[in-house]
C-alpha cells in the first residue's frame, strides 16, 4: 500500500519561466558553458520549477543500473504496479533479493516466482517517500550475486524514487516534456563522460541543491538573475561526500515554491458549472453545457519569524509575485511523491490506480494537482506574536 500518512507536508510550485534567459549562458563548470535553450516561440515556460531541474527524470533509470551491474539474467527490469509496489524482474534466471541497510525500496527478502513467463520479485513494503538519497540491494543466482544501483560509497540522489524510475527521454507519458532541456540535462551534456553524472532537485525545505562531482570544481554563475531565480545567493558553502560530490544548497527558499513547515489545515472543494439558458414559451428550459470546474480551497499557516522557518516576506516577494490570478500552481498534496493525482473513478484497465504518472491514494488526495491561481488579495495578520499566519488560497484544477 501507499504513503499511509493522513496529514503529510505539501508544497505549492508555480510555473518556471526561463524565456528571459534563452540562450544565455547562466553558469560554468569545468570549462564549460551550461546555456539555456534558444525558446521557440510558445516555448520556455515550464510547468513547475522540478520540471525545470530535472525533467522528473534521471538520465540512467534503476533499470539501466540495474541492468549495467548485472552478472547474470538477461532483460531486467524494475517498474512500479497496479498495488503501488516496485517490481524487478528478468527474463531468464532465478534469484533471490536481500536489501543493504535502509529498505527504501521495500524489498523486504525474498525469491523470485514465475509470472507470465519472467522471474519477478514485488516488493513485501512500501517505497520510501521524499528524496531518494541512496538505498541499495543485492541478487544473488546460485554462486553469483551483484549490488544496485551504486557501490557501497556512492552517493547519487534523486526527487525522488519515483524519479529515479523514470528514463529520461524514454519514459512516454504525458509528464515526459522536457528530456533535453531541464537543467540537469543541459548540466550532464555540457560536462565530459567521465564528470557528467549531476543532480539537481528541491529538498523538503524548499531550496534547490546541486550535487555533482568534486572533481569538476566549483559552479561559476555567469546570470546572477538566474542564480537568484533559483534561491542561490552565490555565498554558499559547498560539502564533500565520502564519494567525493559536492552538495551545494541554496541559501534561500526556492522563489515561486512555498514550503510550510506544518500540513495544510483544511482542504475541501467548491465547484461551479457554466452554461447558458434560456426559459421556453410553454414551460421549462434549454441549456448550452460550457464547462464545469473543480477548485480546491486550502488553508494553512505561513511560518513568520518566531516560527520554525520565517517564510513571511518569501510570500509576500518570493512567492506571490510568480502566481497572480490564472497563474500556474501545481499543489503537491504530499511531498515526497512527485506523481499526478488520479481520482478512483478515473481507474480502468486502460489506467492502473498506480503508475509512474498517477497515484490514487486516498481517491486522489495525495498527489500532484495541476491548478491555477484564483486568490489575489491576502491580509497576512497574526496574534500575538509574529509565529503563524493563516493564509487561503484557491486553486482551480486544469
Amino acid at each position: 500500500m501507499p504513503l499511509n500518512d493522513p496529514s503529510p507536508n505539501f508544497a505549492l510550485i508555480t510555473s518556471f519561466d526561463a524565456r528571459q534567459w534563452s540562450g544565455v549562458t547562466v553558469f560554468e563548470q569545468l570549462g564549460n558553458s551550461i546555456t539555456v535553450p534558444t525558446f521557440a516561440a510558445g516555448a520556455g515556460v515550464y510547468e513547475d520549477a522540478l520540471f525545470f531541474l530535472n525533467g522528473r527524470s534521471s538520465l540512467s533509470s534503476l533499470t539501466e543500473m540495474v541492468s549495467s551491474l548485472a552478472t547474470f539474467g538477461s532483460d531486467w527490469q524494475v517498474s512500479i504496479n497496479g498495488d503501488d509496489l516496485l517490481e524487478i524482474s528478468n527474463a531468464s534466471t532465478a534469484f533471490s533479493i536481500a536489501p543493504i541497510g535502509d529498505d527504501v525500496f521495500g524489498w523486504g527478502t525474498q525469491t523470485a516466482s514465475i509470472v507470465g513467463g519472467r522471474l519477478v520479485v514485488t516488493a513485501e513494503l512500501d517505497w520510501m517517500r521524499g528524496i531518494y538519497l541512496g538505498g541499495r540491494f543485492t541478487l544473488t543466482s546460485g554462486g553469483g550475486s551483484f549490488t544496485a544501483p551504486y557501490s557501497a560509497t556512492s552517493y547519487r540522489p534523486r526527487q525522488d524514487i519515483m524519479t529515479l524510475l523514470r528514463n529520461r527521454g524514454v519514459t512516454n507519458d504525458a509528464d515526459e516534456l522536457y528530456g533535453t532541456t531541464c537543467l540537469e540535462a543541459l548540466h550532464e551534456a555540457a560536462l565530459s563522460s567521465t564528470t557528467s553524472t549531476v543532480f539537481w532537485l528541491i529538498n523538503d525545505d524548499g531550496h534547490v541543491e546541486a550535487h555533482y562531482p568534486a572533481i569538476n570544481g566549483d559552479i561559476t554563475w555567469s546570470s546572477t538573475s538566474f542564480r537568484d531565480r533559483l534561491g542561490f545567493s552565490g555565498s554558499e558553502a559547498s560539502s564533500v561526500t565520502s564519494d567525493d560530490y559536492v552538495k551545494l544548497v541554496a541559501d534561500r527558499p526556492l522563489p515561486g515554491a512555498l514550503f510550510p513547515s506544518r500540513p495544510y489545515q483544511a482542504h475541501f472543494y467548491s465547484t461551479e458549472t457554466e452554461s447558458t439558458a434560456r426559459r421556453l414559451l410553454g414551460g421549462g428550459y434549454v441549456s448550452n453545457f460550457l464547462g464545469s470546474y473543480v477548485t480546491s480551497n486550502l488553508t494553512f499557516d505561513v511560518d513568520a519569524l518566531l516560527d520554525q522557518k520565517d517564510l513571511y516576506r518569501h510570500f509576500t516577494e518570493g512567492f506571490l509575485p510568480y502566481c497572480g490570478e490564472g497563474e500556474r500552481v501545481n499543489f503537491y498534496q504530499g511531498w515526497g511523491d512527485s506523481r499526478r493525482s488520479l481520482r478512483s473513478g478515473l481507474v480502468s484497465t486502460n489506467q492502473p490506480a498506480y503508475d509512474l504518472l498517477y497515484t490514487s491514494e486516498n481517491n486522489g488526495d495525495l498527489g500532484r494537482l495541476r491548478c491555477s491561481m484564483r486568490s489575489t488579495d491576502f491580509d497576512l495578520s497574526f496574534g500575538a506574536l509574529k509565529k503563524r499566519v493563516p493564509v487561503t488560497v484557491s486553486l482551480e484544477h486544469l
